[in-house]
């Protein structure tokens, strides 16, 4: 992760690093269902979890993001 700006407060900074230590070991998958896309199509399913390879090649934002992909 990138240095955090003085401006993040403590306890968020512990918590981002809490997630990172959980995502290396395997223990949190930012990429768990239930996820649909910004068209409301599902993605992967509820207690799904999104592959390396899909997450790799995503050419799609989750429901909630703002923006559209070229």
């Amino acid at each position: 992760m990138a240095p955090y700006s003085k401006n993040v407060s403590a306890d968020a900074v512990s918590a981002a690093e809490a997630a990172e230590t959980k995502i290396k070991a395997g223990t949190l998958h930012p990429y768990a269902g239930e996820l649909k896309d910004q068209d409301g199509k599902q993605r992967v399913a509820a207690g799904g979890v999104l592959s390396d390879t899909d997450i790799r090649s995503m050419n799609w934002f989750v429901a909630g993001m703002v923006g559209k992909l070229s």
